[in-house]
């Protein structure tokens, strides 16, 4: 039995609709039966529980053999992954994959980047044999952008000329997907890129092609960028790690890209042009 924590998230969705559709004996453990609901599939048995309750997590751990491990990002994300790892430990789980982030370190800036390692931490001391998947940034992080998209055609971000190697976030859960069901023990750390090196203009450009409009891109301040996030009601920590994101990016032409996720499944992984397609009906205006 697998155990998904994280499944209504955005790599977790598509991580339980993939083993339920190789037929895996799987189930997720989602706080509410409302998000419950989200992810209601056959093939996929569904239990409520909340990391922050440890008694609760019982039913959703008995005959787990490995698990996967996501939270979403959060001042208090560490606590919760610890209690869904000393649960899994009582358990007798043998194999955990955690999510983490490309760029995980303790010191680091980003508030994101300090839980991820963290938590990963936690999991080597475990004793339980784990693979951490290190992502990139993800398309999915697009949508953020949605709205002004929408409404204004435009891309709006203090990137100047900067790239990054986005990766989709099917790809991420598909990695995810096939070391739940076929353990890689030898591999302990695996970074997950995108194939291609964008900078905010490209992006502009190729949803431009989806949309079959012209999407424009405009580089702000992060001063401004920090004002539009906060009008959004985004908390400052997210604001602060973004724009360290950008900081990070806004100078480098020529960002890390490998094959992990095609050595990995066998696929070639998505493109951006790819991910503007499925998902242009987010950036259209209803």
């Amino acid at each position: 039995m697998i155990l998904v924590i994280g499944a209504t998230g955005t790599v977790g969705r598509e991580l339980v609709r993939l083993l339920a559709s190789w037929g895996t004996p799987l189930r997720a453990l989602v706080r509410t039966a409302e998000r419950a609901k989200k992810i209601a599939s056959a093939g996929i048995e569904v239990v409520i529980g909340d990391l922050s309750l440890p008694e609760s997590l019982e039913p959703a751990f008995e005959g787990v053999a490995r698990l996967f491990l996501l939270t979403p990002s959060h001042p208090r994300q560490v606590d919760l992954e610890a209690n869904a790892i000393a649960k899994a430990k009582q358990a007798g789980v043998k194999y955990i994959v955690k999510l983490s982030t490309l760029g995980a370190k303790e010191d680091s800036p980003i508030s994101m980047s300090r839980w991820h390692r963290q938590a990963e931490r936690l999991v080597e001391k475990s004793e339980i044999a784990y693979s951490l998947l290190r992502s990139q940034h993800f398309m999915q992080n697009i949508l953020t952008f949605a709205p002004s998209i929408r409404k204004q055609a435009m891309l709006r971000a203090p990137m100047e000329t900067g790239r990054m190697s986005l990766v989709d976030a099917r790809d991420v859960a598909a990695v995810a997907a096939t070391l739940l069901t076929k353990p890689r023990l030898d591999e302990k750390i695996l970074r997950i890129t995108g194939s291609e090196r964008l900078s905010f203009q490209d992006l502009a450009d190729k949803l431009s092609d989806a949309l079959g409009k012209i999407i424009r891109y405009e580089d702000i301040s992060e001063e401004a960028f920090r004002a539009e996030w906060r009008q959004a009601g985004h908390e400052d920590w997210l604001i602060d790690d973004q724009i360290e994101i950008f900081r990070r990016f806004r100078d480098l032409q020529s960002p890390l890209v490998n094959d992990t996720g095609e050595r990995i499944t066998g696929r070639k992984p998505k493109t951006f042009a790819d991910f503007a397609r499925d998902y242009a009906s987010s950036f259209k205006q209803n």
